[in-house]
């Protein structure tokens, strides 16, 4: 629902001015705000969407789709993107006013956000983190998009869930950051949903020995890295991120920043797949090769000499 005024903050010309944000950040920021539903602060669209809007010779969609992601990086918009779906998607604009409904006057926390639809808010004076006005927000089920590759690669998917029970019991708390809590799960499987954000960047952190800072760091990699707990099973982005990092020659160098590992985690949960079934296939072609060097007993009748010929 659109309405006849939006109030905009005047620092976003100060970052203009100090190049905090480029031209085309800032004329792409601008056209969400106005465009954006005055009662949430969502504007529906993406980077087709945005390139249609300034005309392909102002602003091409691969550029438009590193605008998004220079915005999102830098907080000024949340995405909540669905995996696999090529479909417009909802993109919040992080401390939009709003002027209608409920919420009128309240400024939106895109980073607090988990649902789209129920977004939480500030006041428009302080910034005092404000509950949405909903007594028990019912998150919508996630539906998992078709899965694009092959029907073998799908029954491999399947068939590695069952080998992903990999204790986190002995995860080290992330340099006494205040939001890290005693580990009491056993299993990757038996993390809630609201603790699986900041589990799987305490692991992150220890495998990669970076940040130096992270209690500075892991309140933001959290709010970058929470929307990939919906698309992907927990313990099978836990597994793929650990191998990537530890094991993998070409992985670590890309995944050094909370952005670049929810750019790449598709990439990385596919090769990952692909390096599980190459490994029970060479553990078969393994174990089929001693079985064929075991010695079988010789079952020839035993020869006899003709004793005849000697006498």
């Amino acid at each position: 629902m659109l309405g006849n005024f939006v109030k905009n903050r005047r620092g976003i010309l100060q970052h203009l001015k100090e190049g905090r944000i480029s031209k085309d950040a800032f004329a792409a920021y601008e056209f969400m705000l106005l465009s954006a539903d005055a009662a949430t602060g969502v504007w529906w669209g993406d980077s087709v969407e945005l390139a249609a809007a300034f005309g392909q010779r102002d602003l091409r969609q691969e550029k438009a789709k590193d605008v998004l992601h220079g915005l999102e990086e830098k907080g000024y918009i949340k995405r909540f993107r669905q995996q696999g779906s090529r479909a417009k998607y909802p993109i919040l604009i992080n401390k939009y006013e709003i002027t209608v409904g409920p919420l009128s006057d309240r400024l939106v926390d895109a980073g607090s956000t988990v649902d789209w639809r129920q977004p939480a808010v500030f006041t428009s004076r302080d910034e005092t983190p404000v509950t949405p006005p909903v007594e028990t927000p019912v998150r919508p089920p996630v539906v998992p998009p078709p899965y694009s590759r092959t029907q073998d690669n799908e029954n491999s998917r399947l068939q590695d869930k069952s080998t992903q029970s990999v204790e986190i019991a002995n995860t080290p708390p992330v340099d006494d950051s205040p939001c890290e809590t005693e580990n009491t799960y056993s299993k990757l499987e038996d993390v809630p949903r609201e603790d699986q954000a900041r589990i799987l960047t305490s692991r992150i952190f220890l495998d990669l020995g970076s940040p130096k800072d992270k209690r500075k760091q892991l309140f933001e990699w959290q709010r970058q890295l929470d929307p990939l707990c919906d698309q992907y099973e927990f313990p099978l982005l836990c597994q793929a991120v650990k191998w990537a990092i530890t094991e993998s020659p070409h992985w670590p160098q890309y995944i050094r920043r909370a952005a670049n590992v929810v750019k790449n985690a598709e990439s990385i949960v596919d090769a990952y797949r692909a390096e599980l079934r190459s490994r029970a296939t060479y553990e078969r072609s393994k174990k089929q090769a001693a079985e064929k060097a075991v010695s079988k007993p010789d079952t020839r009748p035993e020869y006899k000499k003709d004793q005849t010929q000697f006498l």
